[in-house]
């Protein structure tokens, strides 16, 4: 049985697949949950000359089916002990980074520590980029590295 994180409130609960979890990201009492419907162990070979589009977050539309955003009245500090309470198979996956974002490391492309920048990539080439702050991404990248 696949992992699952259960984000509830007041107003509402989802049960989200961390298989399909890119991050999340904390957006004052909110927090914006963005999602894709592609398996990142999905082998994708990327067609010659194609170029990977970096997405804009204020750009993503439901044309764009494979991306999705779910705005929940819950801080990130209160995902964050849900995850803490979660399985080894959610804990694993999603890190929290910094005070703004958790993110799932299955998704995790690229880090920049030149501009402080993380990348994110889905199976269609999707390429979400973060600003971090420093610190926090060379934290990231020892924990990987180990």
């Amino acid at each position: 049985m696949e992992p699952k994180l259960i984000l509830q409130n007041t107003r509402e609960m989802h049960l989200v697949s961390v298989r399909e979890l890119l991050f999340i990201e904390a957006d004052g009492n909110y927090s914006n949950v963005w999602l894709t419907n592609n398996d990142p162990f999905l082998h994708v070979i990327k067609e010659k000359g194609s170029e990977e589009k970096v997405i804009n977050r204020d750009e993503v539309t439901e044309k764009n089916h494979s991306i999705k955003k779910i705005q929940l009245v819950m801080q990130l500090g209160d995902i964050e002990k849900r995850i803490e309470k979660s399985s080894n198979n959610v804990r694993e996956k999603l890190v929290r980074i910094g005070r703004s974002y958790i993110v799932n490391v299955d998704y995790l492309f690229r880090i920049d520590l030149s501009e402080s920048l993380l990348y994110l990539m889905d199976t269609d080439h999707n390429i979400f980029k973060l600003k971090i702050e420093h610190q926090y991404l060379v934290k990231l990248k020892e924990k990987l590295g180990k």
